[in-house]
């Protein structure tokens, strides 16, 4: 009843704005916050189900699933997926090294050692270097020593910092070494990824995020 009643409010005063554009969006930015049960979805996002681009699973550890869309293809090769809230996932073959809009973003990283391991489908042990951002919006710098099993087409990523441990786990394609679906890492967190898919069939391993 108190949304609803919110709701109203806000209504009649986006109306009583209509004739003078800046108050009409800067209370339209308010509605946007207060109002937590709206459908929001980034135009970007919309833009790109309208014109068809690849999807890719998304489910957190907690919260809802959700579908990410491909964006675009960057440089060395790596691919950027977006999500209906306007947040960034940046792959590598399938390995996630960048994030943006989920917490304590992972701004960068290095995942070259894992790489390797992962295309030459062999176990090993693999550094891995993150630029993270913290809850003061500062850039902070961690690093990893990761041992790393290959077992077919699945590998696992069992890492190790100053402060923290994580395992990864990746599902990956026979002879290329590009990861298909994964749980992977994640500023807060972990997320499952994938597999990826292109007008309802799945996209060839080449095409992998």
């Amino acid at each position: 009843m108190r949304a609803a009643q919110i709701c109203l409010l806000l209504l009649t005063t986006l109306s009583g704005c209509a004739s003078t554009g800046q108050p009409q969006r800067f209370w339209g930015q308010v509605a946007y916050g207060l109002l937590p049960f709206a459908e929001r979805t980034d135009p970007g996002y919309a833009a790109l189900a309208r014109s068809g681009t690849p999807t890719l699973h998304a489910k957190p550890e907690s919260g809802a699933p959700q579908v990410l869309r491909f964006a675009a293809r960057q440089a060395e090769d790596e691919t950027l997926w977006v999500g209906a809230d306007g947040s960034g996932f940046t792959f590598k073959d399938g390995i996630l090294v960048a994030t943006r809009g989920v917490g304590a973003d992972l701004m960068s990283s290095d995942v070259s050692q894992l790489r390797e391991l992962l295309q030459a489908g062999r176990s090993g042990i693999a550094e891995r270097f993150h630029s993270v951002l913290d809850g003061q919006g500062q850039v902070v710098l961690k690093s990893y020593v990761c041992t790393v099993t290959v077992r077919g087409e699945t590998g696992q990523e069992d890492c190790s910092g100053l402060n923290e441990t994580f395992i990864n786990t990746y599902r990956i394609a026979p002879g290329s070494g590009s990861v298909l679906s994964s749980r992977q890492k994640t500023g807060n967190g972990a997320y499952d990824f994938g597999p990826p898919e292109i007008q309802g069939a799945a996209m060839p391993v080449k095409e992998t995020p």
